[in-house]
C-alpha cells in the first residue's frame, strides 16, 4: 500500500469509527485531510468539495493540523471529534457561521463527552469564536477511545508523523486587529480585504487570506463598503 493510501485510509477509518460510536452513524461522508497551520488543532469547513460530473450535494471538509498531531492519540482524536460536532450542527438544523461555537454545538459536545471551554479548563466560556475543550472523565468520547482494541489501534493510528514544528512564516495567511482601518491604495494595486468578524487587511489583488480569529476567508471590500 502506498504512503498516501496508508495515511488517509487511517484517517477515514477513524472518522467512521467515531461516527458510529458517538453520532450513531448519522454524519455524512466528509473529506478529512491534513494541513500545516498556526493557531488551531483542527477546523471544519462546510461545502468545500463537489464530485466531478455529478449533481450530488457539496462535500464538507475537516482538516487536522499535522504540526500538532505529536500530541497523545487521545488528544488529537478529540480534536477530530470536536470538528465532527461542527459537522453535526451543519447537517442538523440551522448552521452557524464558520468558526462559531454555538449553544447547540456546546450541548452536543457535552453529550458526546467533550466539554467546551475557551481555555480548555472547567469554568471556561463555552461559546464564541475561540473555543477548545477538555475531555469529560468517563464520558462517551473517553469510553469510545478506550474501546479501541490493541488490534485496531494500528488501524486507526496514523503511520506517518510530521517532523516539522509550528511554522513561523506568515507569508500565506493574514491576521489583523479587530476593525482595523483599511488604507486606500494610492497606486491602485493594493486592495482591502474583510472577514465576517470585522477584521480588515490590505494587500495586492488576488490574495487568498484566512482570518485566524474566526477561521473565515477574507473577501475583497467593495468601494461602496469602504
Amino acid at each position: 500500500m502506498s504512503i498516501t493510501k496508508k495515511q488517509f485510509t487511517a484517517l477515514s477509518d477513524l472518522y467512521e469509527y467515531y461516527n458510529h460510536k458517538l453520532f450513531l452513524g448519522e454524519l455524512p461522508e466528509c473529506m478529512v485531510s491534513l494541513v500545516r497551520a498556526y493557531e488551531y488543532h483542527g477546523a471544519f469547513s462546510p461545502n468545500r468539495w463537489i464530485e466531478k460530473n455529478s449533481d450530488t450535494q457539496p462535500i464538507h471538509e475537516i482538516v487536522l493540523n499535522a504540526n500538532t498531531m505529536t500530541r497523545p492519540d487521545k488528544a488529537w482524536h478529540s480534536t477530530l471529534v470536536h470538528e465532527m460536532a461542527h459537522l453535526y450542527i451543519q447537517v442538523n438544523g440551522k448552521a452557524t457561521s464558520r468558526g462559531y461555537h454555538c449553544k447547540r454545538w456546546a450541548a452536543k459536545m457535552k453529550h458526546i463527552g467533550l466539554h467546551p471551554s475557551h481555555n480548555g479548563m472547567p469554568g471556561g466560556k463555552e461559546t464564541g469564536r475561540r473555543v477548545t475543550h477538555y475531555i469529560i472523565e468517563g464520558g462517551a468520547f473517553e469510553k469510545a477511545f478506550n474501546k479501541i482494541s490493541a488490534k485496531d489501534i494500528a488501524k486507526y493510528n496514523l503511520p506517518y508523523q510530521s517532523l516539522i514544528g509550528l511554522p513561523t512564516s506568515s507569508a500565506v495567511v493574514a491576521s489583523a486587529a479587530p476593525h482595523s482601518p483599511v488604507p486606500e491604495s494610492r497606486s491602485g494595486v493594493k486592495v482591502g480585504y474583510e472577514c465576517t468578524c470585522g477584521n480588515k487587511v490590505w494587500g495586492k489583488a488576488g490574495l487568498e487570506l484566512l482570518c485566524w480569529d474566526c477561521l473565515c476567508d477574507f473577501t475583497v471590500i467593495s468601494k461602496q463598503s469602504k
